[in-house]
């Protein structure tokens, strides 16, 4: 069975940063951390930041050989909990292929000068803080879906 979990900087990260190929760039200690696994399998992994007000996405990773939609779970569960922290944009810097991957689930490329760091950002359909709008704040409140 495919399951996920929150890492944060005081939890073992070692996991995260195998899928990463990568060293601690100092953010993993303030950052939330989401990783996907199967039994004793990690199989995909990203990161969440606020940095200056900003939310970010980065890290994105996945195991040789596993499913790239595991990579989309990730980014989809981090939009989620973003979106639960109030963001109503996250921007990433990702290129090559985790790149790709965001422009596939909906994030836009920045206008120039807009951020200094990324290069995507992924904007609130409705203005609520959630990615694509559904129109759930809307319909909580007894209200029809915002179009």
């Amino acid at each position: 069975m495919i399951r996920s979990k929150w890492l944060t900087g005081e939890d073992d990260l070692s996991a995260v940063r195998r899928l990463r190929q990568t060293p601690d760039d100092g953010r993993d200690g303030s950052a939330l951390h989401v990783l996907v696994y199967e039994d004793d399998a990690d199989l995909a992994a990203g990161r969440l930041y606020d940095d200056r007000g900003r939310f970010y996405i980065d890290g994105l990773a996945l195991a040789p050989g596993a499913d790239p939609e595991l990579l989309v779970l990730a980014v989809q569960i981090m939009v989620y909990r973003a979106a639960e922290l109030g963001a109503k944009e996250i921007y990433s810097p990702e290129s090559g292929a985790a790149r790709k991957l965001l422009l596939a689930v909906g994030f836009l490329s920045v206008q120039p000068g807009e951020d200094p760091y990324a290069a995507l950002v992924l904007r609130s359909g409705c203005g609520h803080g959630c990615s694509g709008c559904a129109g759930c704040h809307s319909r909580e409140s007894g209200g029809e879906p915002e179009r």
